[in-house]
């Protein structure tokens, strides 16, 4: 009885040895430490889908996990309608396009005419069939009047003025035909300015029309370059949300991406737990699955977490992850040093 007794309390004393610096060590580490175990790893998850088209998916060229690069092709949209939009457009714009010079070379060459010294008659049977417009048809054809019309007065002044000079018609009745010349004169000035007008009328409503032709083909480009789904940065691709064939409308997200460089850990503590806390501290992680620890700093403190009031959250950036181990989602402890 006395032996056993000898060997139990040899036991105790050997665990005591073994055990008291242990229970000392997690003892000292707890009154030295601070440990949220409410944490997990976290990143800004970025949607990507279509903005401004909709249709069934055609095809899908990432799955979870998939490392993308910026502008890599992930997604496909049915574009049957928008490429046959975009084609009608195009057309539209040529269309549009040859209006614009006919008219404006045409405009130049009766502007041209109109100014020069020399009138002649028949504008309106030479110019009329290639213009578009009764305003400008008919301003053409009173012009083409008004010329004729100051040749026979111009004629009739010429003759005149010479029977004048040889004094064989009175100052009356010269001073009558220098009226109508005048008069003539002062029309047909009028229907120049008229039809010039109208020709500039003509010509700046024929490049508003190209204008608004290529502005139709610019949409139309653009909603149909809106089916090609592309990443908008590079990352990984932490969800896949549809599939091919599945319908997807405007702002629907398809995948959703985050920076692997650019996550973060956020914690859950009591309020009355912010006294150990400090913006810019440096702390250490744990993550499930991962023997060593990470370092990390806190970057905000405060925000609230979820509908609870008894809770605030700390948010952690993570400084030694290259290989990239840790991944969004996975739970985590964090343990800050007491002051």
């Amino acid at each position: 009885m006395v032996g056993k007794t000898k060997i139990l309390l040899t036991v105790v004393s050997i665990l005591v040895v073994i055990f008291i610096p242990f229970i000392y060590h997690r003892l000292h580490y707890r009154a030295t430490h601070y440990v949220i175990k409410d944490a997990s790893v976290s990143a800004d998850m970025v949607n990507v889908g279509p903005q401004s088209v909709s249709g069934c998916i055609k095809k899908l060229y990432a799955a979870e996990t998939d490392s993308v690069k910026k502008g890599m092709l992930l997604a496909i949209i049915e574009d049957t309608n928008y490429k046959n939009e975009m084609d009608l457009r195009r057309i539209q714009v040529d269309i549009a396009q040859t209006n614009y010079e006919k008219i404006k070379n045409l405009c130049e060459r009766i502007e041209k005419m109109v100014n020069a010294d020399n009138l002649r008659a028949s504008y309106y049977d030479t110019f009329s069939s290639q213009i578009k417009g009764d305003k400008l048809k008919e301003a053409l054809l009173q012009l083409d009047a008004a010329i004729s019309h100051f040749k026979e007065v111009e004629k009739d002044y010429g003759r005149y003025l010479k029977l004048f000079k040889r004094h064989v018609v009175s100052q009356k009745q010269f001073n009558i035909v220098l009226h109508n010349y005048n008069a003539a004169k002062a029309e047909l000035d009028v229907k120049k300015k008229n039809l010039i007008d109208d020709l500039l009328y003509s010509r700046e409503r024929s490049l508003k029309e190209l204008e608004e032709a290529k502005k139709r083909w610019e949409l139309a480009q653009y909603r149909f370059a809106q089916t090609r789904i592309t990443s908008p940065l590079n990352g990984i691709v932490a969800k896949k949300f549809l599939n091919e064939g599945d319908f997807v409308s405007p702002g629907t997200a398809i995948y959703a991406i985050y920076d692997p460089d650019n996550i973060f850990v956020v914690a859950d503590l009591k309020p009355v737990k912010l006294k150990y806390i400090k913006l810019n501290e440096m702390v250490e992680i744990k993550a499930c699955g991962y023997k060593h620890k990470f370092n990390g700093r806190i970057v905000k403190i405060g925000s609230g977490v979820g509908n609870s009031a008894q809770k605030m959250s700390i948010k952690i950036r993570i400084l030694n992850d290259d290989k990239h181990l840790l991944k969004p989602g996975m739970p985590a402890v964090v343990i800050i040093r007491k002051h």
